[in-house]
């Protein structure tokens, strides 16, 4: 048995209908979805996040170097 990562482009009408047909060969082809996982720690991920929800704060330029 041989096993083979095939990248299909489930929004065009050609890779919708390239997932029924293999889905269809059930008794040949197990068709086994695979969920890309995220490269980012989620920990660093609420961290941007919420740094991006940030209003900030704004210093007057005579005030940065006090």
């Amino acid at each position: 048995m041989s096993s083979y990562v095939i990248e299909v482009n489930e929004r065009k009408t050609s890779g919708k209908q390239l997932v029924t047909f293999l889905k269809s060969l059930d008794s040949i082809v197990h068709v086994i979805p695979h969920k890309e996982e995220s490269p980012y720690e989620p920990e660093f991920v609420a961290k941007i996040q919420r740094s991006m929800k940030s209003t900030g704060k704004v210093i007057k330029l005579e005030d940065l170097w006090k």
